[in-house]
Order: C-alpha cells, then structure tokens, then sequence
C-alpha cells in the first residue's frame, strides 16, 4: 500500500502584522525613489561628460526624459517590490511549517532573480555605451564619435523599454501568494507612485548647459 504524501498548499491564508506590512512598505518605497534617483543621476552625468567644445551633446526632447524618467522609475519600483515580498511573505513568522518556509522561500528567489539578472546586464550595456559617449571628454571634438548622433533608443527601441517592464513585472507577480486582486492593487500603486518619481531630476543638464554657454 502505498503511502499518502502530505500537499503542500500556497493557497492557504496569510497573516500579515500590520508592522511587518507598513515597515516594508515604506522601506521599499525609499528603496525604490534612491534607485529611481540613483539611475537618473548616473544618466545625467553622462550626458554631461558627453559635452564636447562646441557644446553637443546627448540631447533629450521633453517626451524623452519624461519617458526614460518613467522607465527608471518602473525599475526602482520593481527593486522595491522585491525587498517588500522579501519583508513580507519570505521571513514572515506566520507559516508554523519549515516545509512551507522553504518551499515559500524557493518561490520567491525564482520569481525575483529575474530582475537581478537584468539589472547585471543593463549595468554592464550602459557603462559601455556611457564609455562611448565619453570618449571625447577633454581631448579635441575631432576625436569625438558622436555615437549619441547615430543611436536614439527613444525613437528606434521603444517597444523594447515597455517590453522590459512588462516582463520584469509579470515575472515579479508570479507567485500563488499574492491574490489576483493584491496583484491589480500592487498594479495600480506601481503606476501611481512611477508617474510621481518620473517628475524629480536632480540635475537639470539643460540649465548647466546654458550656464556654461552665458559664461
């Protein structure tokens, strides 16, 4: 006779303290607007070391930065929501069994390890394409390669930035522990609090610029 195996459901209710889900909360949205603000600064000073003698430049129209700032902040978001499953669900004390600990752990370092991956291959393309666009930084225009002339991401690789947040979201919400309705609501705050980061630019390379040109 063959022995009954014990199921393991993820279904089961899940009890939060109100600690636990605030703490995390605002833990993960000062994660996610240091990452937001952390890449745009990064950006922008390549931008400016992009400066060469006759003041060209990697120039951005409105719609570009507003876009790339909305990128960014998708990005920081998903970061944060990683840190916040974390606080959440995977150390949460609730689940009395080791067995749906580890099997609750296992689930949520699969379904995030994703956007690390992405994060180490992104950091890599952009410090190479900022080498690039720096290559002419204090040595004679003649020597620069204007790359930033030849390649608009904007314009030639839209769909690719929506694709990449699509992804990198879905893959984020794909857990049994999270309600469908949960997932509308993470959803919705996502776009919310990434229209809001999308507005703060520490530097303002466009007025430096300018500075630079009166003096």
């Amino acid at each position: 006779m063959k022995e009954k195996r014990k199921k393991i459901s993820f279904r089961e209710e899940i009890t939060i303290s109100k600690l636990r889900l605030w703490g995390g909360f605002i833990v993960s949205t000062l994660l996610s607007f240091s990452g937001y603000l952390f890449f745009t600064c990064l950006r922008d000073l390549y931008r400016l070391f992009s400066l060469t003698e006759d003041f060209e430049y990697l120039k951005f129209s409105s719609e570009e930065l507003q876009f790339y700032n909305l990128f960014y902040a998708f990005l920081g978001l998903l970061i944060g929501l990683h840190f916040y499953l974390k606080i959440s669900f995977d150390t949460n004390k609730q689940f009395l069994s080791k067995d749906i600990l580890f099997k609750k752990s296992k689930t949520i370092n699969n379904q995030n390890s994703l956007i690390w991956y992405f994060l180490s291959f992104f950091s890599k393309v952009s410090f190479i394409y900022g080498g690039f666009i720096m290559s002419s930084f204090g040595l004679e225009k003649n020597y620069n390669l204007n790359l930033f002339n030849h390649i608009n991401f904007y314009r030639e690789y839209k769909l690719l930035f929506l694709l990449i947040i699509l992804v990198l979201l879905s893959q984020s919400l794909m857990t049994p522990m999270i309600t469908f309705k949960t997932k509308i609501k993470i959803v919705l705050l996502i776009i919310l609090f990434a229209f809001l980061f999308s507005q703060f630019n520490l530097i303002d390379v466009e007025t430096l610029i300018t500075k630079m040109k009166s003096q």
